[in-house]
Protein backbone atom coordinates (compact mmCIF):
# COMPACT_ATOMS: atom_id res chain seq x y z
CA UNK A 1 0.00 0.00 0.00
CA UNK A 2 1.44 3.34 -1.02
CA UNK A 3 0.18 5.31 2.19
CA UNK A 4 1.92 4.41 5.78
CA UNK A 5 -0.42 6.42 7.89
CA UNK A 6 0.46 7.06 11.57
CA UNK A 7 -2.55 7.85 13.63
CA UNK A 8 -2.74 9.89 17.05
CA UNK A 9 -5.07 9.35 19.95
CA UNK A 10 -7.30 12.24 19.62
CA UNK A 11 -8.61 11.69 16.31
CA UNK A 12 -12.61 10.85 16.86
CA UNK A 13 -14.18 7.80 15.23
CA UNK A 14 -15.95 9.86 12.93
CA UNK A 15 -12.52 11.75 11.49
CA UNK A 16 -11.10 8.48 11.64
CA UNK A 17 -13.29 7.03 9.01
CA UNK A 18 -13.16 10.31 6.45
CA UNK A 19 -9.39 10.33 6.43
CA UNK A 20 -8.90 6.35 5.52
CA UNK A 21 -11.71 7.08 2.94
CA UNK A 22 -9.01 10.07 1.80
CA UNK A 23 -6.46 7.47 2.10
CA UNK A 24 -8.26 4.89 -0.07
CA UNK A 25 -8.57 7.99 -2.81
CA UNK A 26 -4.98 8.91 -2.96
CA UNK A 27 -3.94 5.88 -2.70
CA UNK A 28 -3.21 5.49 -6.37
CA UNK A 29 -1.81 9.31 -7.05
CA UNK A 30 2.21 9.94 -6.72
CA UNK A 31 2.24 12.79 -3.86
CA UNK A 32 3.21 13.47 -0.72
CA UNK A 33 0.34 14.50 2.05
CA UNK A 34 0.18 15.75 5.79
CA UNK A 35 -2.67 15.93 7.28
CA UNK A 36 -3.30 18.40 10.28
CA UNK A 37 -6.49 18.85 12.77
CA UNK A 38 -7.53 22.04 14.06
CA UNK A 39 -4.61 22.68 16.38
CA UNK A 40 -2.66 22.24 13.35
CA UNK A 41 -1.23 19.49 14.78
CA UNK A 42 0.08 16.35 12.48
CA UNK A 43 -2.30 13.56 12.43
CA UNK A 44 -1.35 11.64 9.37
CA UNK A 45 1.23 11.84 7.40
CA UNK A 46 2.24 9.07 4.10
CA UNK A 47 5.48 7.84 2.95
CA UNK A 48 5.97 8.99 0.09
CA UNK A 49 5.87 12.97 1.39
CA UNK A 50 9.38 11.88 3.59
CA UNK A 51 10.76 10.61 0.12
CA UNK A 52 9.67 14.29 -1.91
CA UNK A 53 11.11 16.32 0.59
CA UNK A 54 14.16 13.91 1.69
CA UNK A 55 13.65 13.58 5.34
CA UNK A 56 13.76 11.09 7.08
CA UNK A 57 10.77 9.14 8.42
CA UNK A 58 11.77 9.05 12.28
CA UNK A 59 11.30 13.23 12.23
CA UNK A 60 8.35 15.04 12.54
CA UNK A 61 5.97 12.33 13.12
CA UNK A 62 2.56 11.94 13.69
CA UNK A 63 1.77 14.41 16.98
CA UNK A 64 4.29 17.46 15.49
CA UNK A 65 3.25 20.82 14.73
CA UNK A 66 2.96 22.51 11.61
CA UNK A 67 5.19 24.54 12.68
CA UNK A 68 8.18 22.41 13.48
CA UNK A 69 7.52 20.94 9.80
CA UNK A 70 7.60 24.33 8.45
CA UNK A 71 10.33 24.79 10.71
CA UNK A 72 12.24 21.98 9.89
CA UNK A 73 12.03 21.76 6.58
CA UNK A 74 12.86 25.26 6.19
CA UNK A 75 16.13 24.75 7.78
CA UNK A 76 17.28 21.17 6.14
CA UNK A 77 16.38 23.03 2.67
CA UNK A 78 17.29 26.63 2.33
CA UNK A 79 15.26 28.26 0.44
CA UNK A 80 12.28 26.26 0.30
CA UNK A 81 10.32 28.39 1.97
CA UNK A 82 9.74 30.98 -1.08
CA UNK A 83 8.49 33.61 0.38
CA UNK A 84 10.41 37.32 0.75
CA UNK A 85 12.36 38.21 3.77
CA UNK A 86 14.29 36.39 6.53
CA UNK A 87 14.27 33.04 7.17
CA UNK A 88 12.19 33.56 10.30
CA UNK A 89 9.66 35.66 8.78
CA UNK A 90 9.06 33.28 5.88
CA UNK A 91 8.21 30.62 8.83
CA UNK A 92 6.19 32.55 10.54
CA UNK A 93 4.10 34.55 7.00
CA UNK A 94 3.34 30.42 6.22
CA UNK A 95 2.18 29.84 9.88
CA UNK A 96 0.20 32.67 9.49
CA UNK A 97 -1.26 31.40 6.19
CA UNK A 98 -2.06 27.77 7.78
CA UNK A 99 -3.66 29.01 11.37
CA UNK A 100 -6.33 30.96 9.13
CA UNK A 101 -6.87 27.27 7.44
CA UNK A 102 -6.34 29.38 3.83
CA UNK A 103 -5.86 27.57 1.00
CA UNK A 104 -2.15 28.62 -0.66
CA UNK A 105 -0.32 27.37 -3.29
CA UNK A 106 3.44 27.47 -3.96
CA UNK A 107 6.86 26.09 -5.58
CA UNK A 108 9.60 25.92 -4.23
CA UNK A 109 13.17 24.20 -4.67
CA UNK A 110 14.94 21.94 -2.29
CA UNK A 111 18.95 21.92 -1.53
CA UNK A 112 19.26 18.90 -3.95
CA UNK A 113 17.14 20.78 -7.12
CA UNK A 114 13.85 19.43 -6.90
CA UNK A 115 11.39 21.55 -7.49
CA UNK A 116 8.25 20.76 -5.02
CA UNK A 117 4.88 22.28 -5.59
CA UNK A 118 3.12 22.58 -2.43
CA UNK A 119 -0.68 22.95 -2.23
CA UNK A 120 -2.71 23.41 1.19
CA UNK A 121 -6.77 22.82 1.22
CA UNK A 122 -9.17 23.15 4.41
CA UNK A 123 -11.06 19.23 3.69
CA UNK A 124 -13.73 18.60 6.59
CA UNK A 125 -11.78 20.29 9.42
CA UNK A 126 -8.45 18.87 8.40
CA UNK A 127 -5.56 20.85 6.97
CA UNK A 128 -4.13 19.30 4.19
CA UNK A 129 -0.87 19.92 2.13
CA UNK A 130 0.27 17.64 -0.40
CA UNK A 131 3.92 18.22 -2.14
CA UNK A 132 4.18 16.82 -5.46
CA UNK A 133 7.69 16.61 -7.27
CA UNK A 134 7.35 19.07 -10.63
CA UNK A 135 11.44 18.95 -11.06
CA UNK A 136 10.54 17.23 -14.51
CA UNK A 137 7.75 19.59 -15.35
CA UNK A 138 9.95 22.97 -13.95
CA UNK A 139 12.70 21.91 -16.19
CA UNK A 140 10.76 21.66 -19.42
CA UNK A 141 9.28 25.00 -18.74
CA UNK A 142 13.11 26.77 -18.03
CA UNK A 143 14.33 24.82 -21.07
CA UNK A 144 10.98 26.47 -22.67
CA UNK A 145 11.71 29.86 -21.52
CA UNK A 146 14.87 29.95 -22.09
CA UNK A 147 14.35 28.69 -25.95
CA UNK A 148 11.66 31.59 -25.86
CA UNK A 149 14.58 34.32 -24.98
CA UNK A 150 17.09 32.91 -27.35
CA UNK A 151 14.49 32.69 -30.26
CA UNK A 152 13.61 36.17 -28.78
CA UNK A 153 16.95 37.54 -29.25
CA UNK A 154 17.95 35.82 -32.32
CA UNK A 155 15.03 37.47 -33.95
CA UNK A 156 16.18 40.52 -32.30
CA UNK A 157 19.54 39.79 -33.79
CA UNK A 158 18.67 39.41 -37.20
CA UNK A 159 16.01 42.17 -37.58
CA UNK A 160 18.96 44.69 -36.58
CA UNK A 161 21.64 43.09 -38.88
CA UNK A 162 18.86 42.92 -42.10
CA UNK A 163 18.18 46.64 -41.09
CA UNK A 164 21.73 47.55 -41.23
CA UNK A 165 22.64 45.46 -43.80
CA UNK A 166 22.96 46.72 -47.44
CA UNK A 167 22.08 43.69 -49.08
CA UNK A 168 18.27 42.49 -48.93
CA UNK A 169 16.92 39.36 -47.35
CA UNK A 170 14.42 37.66 -48.29
CA UNK A 171 11.76 34.76 -48.21
CA UNK A 172 9.70 32.67 -50.38
CA UNK A 173 6.84 30.34 -50.54
CA UNK A 174 6.57 27.19 -51.83
CA UNK A 175 4.36 29.36 -54.81
CA UNK A 176 7.54 31.55 -54.97
CA UNK A 177 5.90 34.56 -53.96
CA UNK A 178 7.45 36.92 -51.37
CA UNK A 179 6.82 36.41 -47.73
CA UNK A 180 9.20 38.09 -46.12
CA UNK A 181 10.99 40.92 -47.34
CA UNK A 182 13.77 43.35 -45.24
CA UNK A 183 14.21 47.00 -45.61
CA UNK A 184 17.82 47.91 -45.22
CA UNK A 185 18.19 51.20 -43.59
CA UNK A 186 19.34 53.58 -46.84
CA UNK A 187 19.05 50.96 -49.27
CA UNK A 188 18.84 51.49 -53.00
CA UNK A 189 16.82 48.62 -53.90
CA UNK A 190 13.35 49.01 -55.11
CA UNK A 191 10.41 48.37 -55.15
CA UNK A 192 10.04 48.96 -51.26
CA UNK A 193 9.54 45.56 -49.07
CA UNK A 194 5.93 46.22 -48.55
CA UNK A 195 4.96 46.51 -52.00
CA UNK A 196 6.87 43.02 -53.19
CA UNK A 197 4.96 40.91 -50.29
CA UNK A 198 2.73 38.15 -52.64
CA UNK A 199 4.53 38.85 -55.34
CA UNK A 200 7.22 36.51 -57.58
CA UNK A 201 10.45 37.72 -58.14
CA UNK A 202 9.70 38.04 -62.29
CA UNK A 203 5.90 40.22 -61.56
CA UNK A 204 7.67 42.36 -59.10
CA UNK A 205 10.48 43.23 -61.75
CA UNK A 206 7.27 43.12 -64.40
CA UNK A 207 8.71 40.37 -66.66
CA UNK A 208 7.04 37.48 -68.48
CA UNK A 209 9.45 34.61 -68.31
CA UNK A 210 8.08 33.38 -71.35
CA UNK A 211 9.35 35.80 -73.34
CA UNK A 212 12.72 35.93 -71.69
CA UNK A 213 15.18 33.12 -72.22
CA UNK A 214 17.63 34.57 -69.40
CA UNK A 215 14.32 34.81 -67.09
CA UNK A 216 13.20 31.01 -68.55
CA UNK A 217 16.17 29.38 -67.67
CA UNK A 218 16.23 31.56 -64.04
CA UNK A 219 12.36 29.98 -63.53
CA UNK A 220 12.86 26.32 -64.86
CA UNK A 221 16.19 26.64 -62.22
CA UNK A 222 13.66 27.63 -59.76
CA UNK A 223 11.18 24.90 -60.34
CA UNK A 224 13.65 22.06 -60.35
CA UNK A 225 14.06 23.37 -56.75
CA UNK A 226 18.09 24.53 -58.00
CA UNK A 227 20.24 26.79 -55.90
CA UNK A 228 20.89 30.11 -57.48
CA UNK A 229 23.63 32.40 -57.45
CA UNK A 230 24.29 35.93 -58.43
CA UNK A 231 21.39 35.82 -61.01
CA UNK A 232 21.28 39.76 -62.27
CA UNK A 233 18.42 41.52 -64.18
CA UNK A 234 17.72 45.02 -64.47
CA UNK A 235 14.81 47.27 -62.75
CA UNK A 236 13.64 50.70 -63.51
CA UNK A 237 12.78 52.70 -60.32
CA UNK A 238 10.31 54.86 -59.74
CA UNK A 239 12.14 57.92 -60.93
CA UNK A 240 13.26 56.35 -64.31
CA UNK A 241 16.74 55.00 -63.51
CA UNK A 242 18.01 52.04 -64.25
CA UNK A 243 19.43 49.68 -61.59
CA UNK A 244 20.88 45.93 -61.66
CA UNK A 245 20.16 43.23 -58.57
CA UNK A 246 22.09 40.68 -58.08
CA UNK A 247 19.94 37.54 -56.33
CA UNK A 248 21.04 34.26 -54.35
CA UNK A 249 18.88 31.83 -53.39
CA UNK A 250 18.84 28.66 -51.94
CA UNK A 251 15.57 25.89 -51.76
CA UNK A 252 14.29 25.56 -47.85
CA UNK A 253 12.75 21.93 -46.50
CA UNK A 254 10.48 21.57 -43.44
CA UNK A 255 11.15 18.87 -41.27
CA UNK A 256 9.20 16.69 -43.19
CA UNK A 257 11.00 16.73 -45.81
CA UNK A 258 8.61 19.28 -47.84
CA UNK A 259 9.68 21.92 -49.87
CA UNK A 260 8.34 25.09 -48.27
CA UNK A 261 10.44 27.87 -50.68
CA UNK A 262 13.60 29.47 -50.81
CA UNK A 263 15.20 32.17 -48.90
CA UNK A 264 18.02 34.23 -50.05
CA UNK A 265 19.72 37.94 -50.69
CA UNK A 266 19.24 40.56 -53.12
CA UNK A 267 22.20 43.15 -53.92
CA UNK A 268 22.34 46.30 -55.86
CA UNK A 269 25.18 45.91 -58.10
CA UNK A 270 24.58 48.88 -60.52
CA UNK A 271 28.01 50.25 -60.06
CA UNK A 272 29.77 46.58 -60.59
CA UNK A 273 27.64 46.25 -63.90
CA UNK A 274 28.60 50.03 -65.25
CA UNK A 275 32.53 49.07 -64.08
CA UNK A 276 31.87 45.75 -66.11
CA UNK A 277 30.46 47.63 -68.77
CA UNK A 278 33.15 50.26 -69.38
CA UNK A 279 35.93 47.46 -68.84
CA UNK A 280 34.18 45.33 -71.78
CA UNK A 281 34.16 48.88 -73.93
CA UNK A 282 37.43 49.50 -73.47
CA UNK A 283 38.41 45.88 -74.23
CA UNK A 284 36.90 46.22 -77.29
CA UNK A 285 37.91 49.02 -78.79
CA UNK A 286 41.50 48.17 -77.85
CA UNK A 287 40.98 44.54 -79.29
CA UNK A 288 39.60 46.34 -82.39
CA UNK A 289 42.68 48.85 -82.72
CA UNK A 290 45.09 46.16 -82.30
CA UNK A 291 43.74 43.77 -84.31
CA UNK A 292 45.20 45.30 -87.47
CA UNK A 293 48.48 46.53 -86.72
CA UNK A 294 48.95 42.98 -84.95
CA UNK A 295 47.72 41.13 -88.35
CA UNK A 296 50.11 43.44 -90.34
CA UNK A 297 52.98 42.80 -87.78
CA UNK A 298 52.51 39.01 -88.03
CA UNK A 299 52.62 38.88 -91.52
CA UNK A 300 55.66 40.96 -91.78
CA UNK A 301 57.14 38.55 -89.83
CA UNK A 302 56.04 35.70 -91.52
CA UNK A 303 57.68 36.81 -94.54
CA UNK A 304 60.93 37.81 -93.04
CA UNK A 305 61.04 34.11 -91.43
CA UNK A 306 60.01 32.82 -94.92
CA UNK A 307 63.19 34.17 -96.87
CA UNK A 308 61.00 37.55 -98.53
CA UNK A 309 63.63 39.69 -97.65
CA UNK A 310 66.76 37.57 -98.68
CA UNK A 311 69.01 36.04 -95.71
CA UNK A 312 68.98 37.29 -92.09
CA UNK A 313 71.77 36.45 -89.68
CA UNK A 314 71.00 33.76 -87.42
CA UNK A 315 70.69 35.42 -84.05
CA UNK A 316 68.62 37.73 -85.67
CA UNK A 317 66.36 34.99 -87.33
CA UNK A 318 65.97 33.55 -83.49
CA UNK A 319 64.84 36.44 -82.18
CA UNK A 320 62.25 37.31 -85.34
CA UNK A 321 60.66 34.01 -84.38
CA UNK A 322 60.13 34.71 -80.74
CA UNK A 323 58.23 37.92 -81.94
CA UNK A 324 57.07 35.77 -85.02
CA UNK A 325 55.05 33.50 -82.17
CA UNK A 326 54.38 36.25 -79.26
CA UNK A 327 52.64 38.09 -82.53
CA UNK A 328 50.42 35.02 -83.16
CA UNK A 329 49.44 34.81 -79.61
CA UNK A 330 48.38 38.19 -79.09
CA UNK A 331 46.31 37.91 -82.18
CA UNK A 332 44.80 34.95 -80.63
CA UNK A 333 43.61 36.74 -77.81
CA UNK A 334 42.37 39.79 -79.55
CA UNK A 335 40.29 37.64 -81.93
CA UNK A 336 39.32 35.20 -79.06
CA UNK A 337 38.29 38.84 -77.60
CA UNK A 338 36.11 39.66 -80.43
CA UNK A 339 34.69 36.21 -80.90
CA UNK A 340 33.58 36.51 -77.01
CA UNK A 341 32.03 39.87 -77.09
CA UNK A 342 30.21 39.05 -80.14
CA UNK A 343 28.55 36.02 -78.66
CA UNK A 344 27.65 38.42 -75.55
CA UNK A 345 25.94 40.60 -78.02
CA UNK A 346 24.38 37.88 -80.00
CA UNK A 347 26.43 39.09 -83.28
CA UNK A 348 28.78 35.85 -83.95
CA UNK A 349 27.70 34.52 -87.33
CA UNK A 350 26.93 30.84 -88.22
CA UNK A 351 25.93 29.20 -91.55
CA UNK A 352 24.30 26.30 -90.70
CA UNK A 353 24.69 23.05 -93.05
CA UNK A 354 24.45 19.61 -92.85
CA UNK A 355 28.48 18.35 -92.11
CA UNK A 356 29.86 14.72 -91.69
CA UNK A 357 32.05 14.08 -88.97
CA UNK A 358 33.88 11.66 -90.67
CA UNK A 359 34.83 14.10 -93.25
CA UNK A 360 35.35 17.20 -90.52
CA UNK A 361 37.41 15.39 -88.03
CA UNK A 362 40.36 14.09 -89.90
CA UNK A 363 41.06 17.72 -91.78
CA UNK A 364 40.75 19.68 -88.19
CA UNK A 365 43.36 16.93 -87.04
CA UNK A 366 45.43 17.20 -89.15
CA UNK A 367 45.21 21.74 -89.58
CA UNK A 368 46.47 20.85 -85.84
CA UNK A 369 49.04 18.76 -85.94
CA UNK A 370 51.13 21.37 -85.24
CA UNK A 371 50.23 21.72 -81.83
CA UNK A 372 50.90 18.06 -81.21
CA UNK A 373 54.58 18.61 -83.09
CA UNK A 374 55.27 21.41 -80.15
CA UNK A 375 54.47 19.83 -77.33
CA UNK A 376 55.63 16.23 -78.13
CA UNK A 377 52.30 14.81 -78.17
CA UNK A 378 50.75 12.36 -80.87
CA UNK A 379 46.81 12.57 -81.95
CA UNK A 380 45.02 9.18 -82.47
CA UNK A 381 41.36 9.26 -84.39
CA UNK A 382 39.78 6.36 -83.86
CA UNK A 383 37.78 5.03 -86.67
CA UNK A 384 34.78 6.93 -87.45
CA UNK A 385 31.67 5.45 -89.31
CA UNK A 386 30.64 7.49 -92.44
CA UNK A 387 27.41 9.69 -92.72
CA UNK A 388 28.21 10.53 -88.86
CA UNK A 389 25.88 13.93 -89.98
CA UNK A 390 24.83 16.68 -87.60
CA UNK A 391 23.84 20.36 -88.71
CA UNK A 392 26.25 22.36 -87.96
CA UNK A 393 28.58 25.32 -88.93
CA UNK A 394 32.08 23.38 -90.27
CA UNK A 395 34.56 26.97 -89.85
CA UNK A 396 32.67 27.20 -85.73
CA UNK A 397 32.80 23.35 -85.04
CA UNK A 398 36.69 23.46 -86.05
CA UNK A 399 37.25 26.10 -83.70
CA UNK A 400 35.95 24.08 -80.73
CA UNK A 401 37.87 21.30 -82.01
CA UNK A 402 40.76 23.44 -82.68
CA UNK A 403 40.44 24.35 -78.42
CA UNK A 404 39.96 21.05 -77.30
CA UNK A 405 43.03 19.64 -79.29
CA UNK A 406 45.67 22.24 -78.33
CA UNK A 407 44.07 22.29 -74.43
CA UNK A 408 45.01 18.29 -74.58
CA UNK A 409 48.13 18.96 -76.12
CA UNK A 410 49.23 21.67 -73.28
CA UNK A 411 48.38 19.74 -70.58
CA UNK A 412 50.05 15.91 -71.89
CA UNK A 413 53.35 14.86 -71.27
CA UNK A 414 55.73 14.61 -74.25
CA UNK A 415 55.45 11.68 -75.84
CA UNK A 416 51.70 11.33 -74.91
CA UNK A 417 49.19 10.86 -76.56
CA UNK A 418 45.59 12.25 -77.22
CA UNK A 419 42.31 10.17 -78.64
CA UNK A 420 39.86 11.19 -80.65
CA UNK A 421 36.65 9.65 -81.26
CA UNK A 422 33.08 10.06 -82.12
CA UNK A 423 30.57 7.81 -80.58
CA UNK A 424 26.78 7.47 -81.63
CA UNK A 425 24.46 7.89 -78.22
CA UNK A 426 20.91 7.29 -78.89
CA UNK A 427 20.26 10.34 -80.67
CA UNK A 428 23.55 12.42 -80.98
CA UNK A 429 26.90 12.18 -81.92
CA UNK A 430 29.33 12.52 -78.90
CA UNK A 431 33.01 13.83 -79.90
CA UNK A 432 35.45 13.17 -77.31
CA UNK A 433 38.78 14.10 -76.79
CA UNK A 434 41.01 12.66 -74.41
CA UNK A 435 44.24 13.68 -72.75
CA UNK A 436 46.49 11.47 -70.05
CA UNK A 437 47.81 14.70 -68.37
CA UNK A 438 46.89 15.89 -64.95
CA UNK A 439 43.57 15.83 -64.65
CA UNK A 440 41.25 19.14 -63.15
CA UNK A 441 40.57 19.06 -59.77
CA UNK A 442 36.87 19.00 -58.58
CA UNK A 443 36.86 22.50 -57.29
CA UNK A 444 36.92 23.89 -60.96
CA UNK A 445 34.15 22.08 -62.53
CA UNK A 446 31.43 24.94 -61.79
CA UNK A 447 33.89 27.79 -63.59
CA UNK A 448 36.04 25.21 -65.86
CA UNK A 449 33.77 27.18 -68.74
CA UNK A 450 33.49 30.68 -67.21
CA UNK A 451 36.03 33.60 -68.96
CA UNK A 452 39.29 33.62 -68.34
CA UNK A 453 39.62 30.35 -66.54
CA UNK A 454 43.03 28.71 -66.25
CA UNK A 455 43.35 25.45 -63.90
CA UNK A 456 46.91 26.49 -63.64
CA UNK A 457 48.49 29.32 -64.32
CA UNK A 458 51.08 29.16 -62.42
CA UNK A 459 52.57 26.44 -65.26
CA UNK A 460 52.79 29.40 -67.98
CA UNK A 461 55.01 27.46 -70.42
CA UNK A 462 52.69 24.48 -70.64
CA UNK A 463 49.25 25.91 -70.79
CA UNK A 464 49.44 29.65 -71.86
CA UNK A 465 46.28 31.16 -73.52
CA UNK A 466 43.36 33.34 -73.47
CA UNK A 467 41.43 31.37 -70.72
CA UNK A 468 38.42 32.12 -73.36
CA UNK A 469 38.47 29.04 -75.21
CA UNK A 470 35.82 27.17 -73.28
CA UNK A 471 33.60 29.47 -72.86
CA UNK A 472 33.77 30.13 -76.44
CA UNK A 473 33.38 26.76 -77.05
CA UNK A 474 30.49 26.29 -75.09
CA UNK A 475 28.54 29.07 -76.33
CA UNK A 476 29.26 27.95 -79.56
CA UNK A 477 28.42 24.66 -79.20
CA UNK A 478 24.93 25.31 -76.87
CA UNK A 479 24.50 27.34 -80.75
CA UNK A 480 24.42 23.77 -82.54
CA UNK A 481 21.64 22.38 -79.83
CA UNK A 482 24.60 20.61 -77.99
CA UNK A 483 26.29 20.06 -74.78
CA UNK A 484 29.96 20.22 -73.78
CA UNK A 485 31.30 18.54 -70.77
CA UNK A 486 34.08 16.58 -69.22
CA UNK A 487 35.04 13.75 -67.11
CA UNK A 488 38.31 13.98 -65.18
CA UNK A 489 40.73 11.87 -62.53
CA UNK A 490 43.47 13.43 -60.85
CA UNK A 491 47.22 11.75 -62.26
CA UNK A 492 45.34 10.28 -64.81
CA UNK A 493 43.84 12.42 -67.29
CA UNK A 494 40.53 14.51 -68.72
CA UNK A 495 38.16 13.33 -71.74
CA UNK A 496 36.34 16.44 -72.59
CA UNK A 497 33.18 15.56 -75.36
CA UNK A 498 30.70 17.28 -77.00
CA UNK A 499 27.38 15.86 -77.93
CA UNK A 500 25.46 16.83 -81.21
CA UNK A 501 22.18 15.87 -82.40
CA UNK A 502 22.36 13.51 -85.69
CA UNK A 503 20.47 14.30 -88.55
CA UNK A 504 19.88 12.57 -91.72
CA UNK A 505 22.07 14.12 -94.79
CA UNK A 506 18.49 15.39 -96.40
CA UNK A 507 17.31 17.79 -93.85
Amino acid sequence: MLYSWRMNDSVNASELQRLDLLGTVLEGLDQGLVAYDRNLQVIAANARVYEILELPEDVLGVGSSFEDWVRHTATVHEGYVADPGTIEEKIQNRIIIAKSFSPFISDNKINTGKFIETRGKTYNNIYIITYTDVTERKNIEEKLLKSDQELRENEARFRDMATAASDRFWETDAAHRFTYVSDPSGTTLRPEADKLLGKTRWEAAGIDPDEDPTWQEHVDGILKREPFRDFVFPIVTADGRDIFISVNGMPVYDAAGNFSGYRGTATDVTKREELNRLKDEFISTSSHELRTPLTSIRASLGLIVGGAVGDVPEKAMDLIKIAETNSLRLLALVNDILDMEKIEAGQLEYAFEPIDLSDVLPKAIEANEAYGIEFGVDFQLEPIEPNSWVNGDETRLNQVITNLLSNAAKFSDRSGEVKIAVTQMGQHYRLSVSDQGPGIPADFRTQIFEKFTQVDGSNTRRTSGTGLGLSISKAIVEKHDGQIDFESELGKGTTFFIDLPKISPTQ
